[in-house]
């Protein structure tokens, strides 16, 4: 009988644990929406950040961070790996390009796009990137 209680009042306890998680999360995505309409920015702007950590055992942890940014016909991405490893991705949609940069290693590689079309600079066979 007295286990049978402990284990209820357990219960309780977890399902309070996880109504309250559920509101936390609730209130915080509220608040991240009502934060991101104030911004003044222009309707075709757009960013994201994504950053994400893993935890080793006694070795430290090891983060990532990626931001990735739009406006209009142009996508930037800046991938921060650590040990150095940092790249920028610049997708040029109106140009039908992508550059890839490495600002440690001081090289860029510059990638056109396929059209499809007969009258394309590009062909299937051909090396599309220029190294630097």
């Amino acid at each position: 009988m007295i286990k049978d209680s402990l284990e209820g009042g357990t219960y309780l306890v977890r399902n309070r644990i996880l109504v309250v998680n559920i509101f936390l999360v609730t209130l915080f995505v509220l608040a991240s929406v009502s934060a991101f309409v104030g911004q003044n920015r222009p309707a075709n702007d757009f960013r994201v950040r994504y950053k994400v950590t893993l935890a080793s055992g006694g070795a430290g942890d090891h983060s990532s961070e990626t931001v990735t940014m739009i406006k209009g016909a142009r996508e930037r991405s800046e991938s921060h790996m650590g040990y150095g490893y940092d790249t920028v991705t610049i997708t040029q949609c109106d140009l039908k390009r992508t550059l890839q940069i490495s600002d440690t290693t001081k090289k860029y590689v510059i990638t056109t796009m396929e059209t499809g079309q007969p009258g394309s600079t590009t062909t299937p066979g051909a090396a599309a990137s220029t190294p630097t």
